[in-house]
């Protein structure tokens, strides 16, 4: 599912061109590093902000090509999009976060730029095909790798899982073992 809100997400809303400056919220996130790396493979220049030293690298090989810390909030990259912009602000903004990151997204965007947020989405089963397809051929031709955190949860540990989650300390995919 997290394949499919990454390419939902890019799908939906703006027409992605190669010259395109792209803010992904929640960079490294399930969603957010498969994001990355389709827009890369897209060729648009890619902000991916993160809360942790521990997370540059692993946006940056997914395909950002700048990585801004945002552990004290969104100021900085706020200030890094209009330095790498000219000003300009960035064309799209993907964000699956919501309440907190929603001011800082109105404030990097250009004019007539695209703000495509993620809460609750409803598909359809033939724009599932569709999108679908597309993820399918980008896993065949092995432009997109799933990351899987490096800690594999025993199931009475459930609730640390969870907590790792909220807490935004398990990047990509977190798997529980339940036998």
């Amino acid at each position: 599912m997290q394949g499919l809100t990454a390419v939902s997400l890019i799908r939906m809303g703006h027409t992605v061109q190669k010259s395109d400056w792209i803010v992904i919220h929640a960079a490294v996130g399930s969603s957010g590093l498969i994001a990355a790396q389709l827009t890369h493979h897209l060729g648009p220049h890619v902000i991916g902000p993160v809360s942790t030293e521990e997370k540059v690298a692993l946006i940056k090989a997914a395909g950002a090509e700048h990585v801004v810390l945002i552990k004290n909030g969104h100021g900085a990259l706020e200030k890094m999009v209009h330095e790498v912009t000219n000003g300009q602000g960035v064309h799209t903004v993907l964000d699956s976060i919501g309440q907190e990151s929603f001011e800082s997204s109105l404030n990097i965007f250009r004019r007539m730029g695209t703000m495509a947020l993620c809460d609750n989405y409803k598909y359809t089963r033939s724009r599932f095909d569709g999108l679908y397809g597309e993820l399918a051929e980008y896993l065949a031709k092995g432009q997109l790798k799933v990351h899987v955190h490096n800690k594999v949860f025993a199931l009475d540990e459930a609730q640390q899982a969870r907590l790792d989650l909220e807490d935004c300390k398990s990047p990509g995919k977190l798997l529980i073992k339940i036998a």
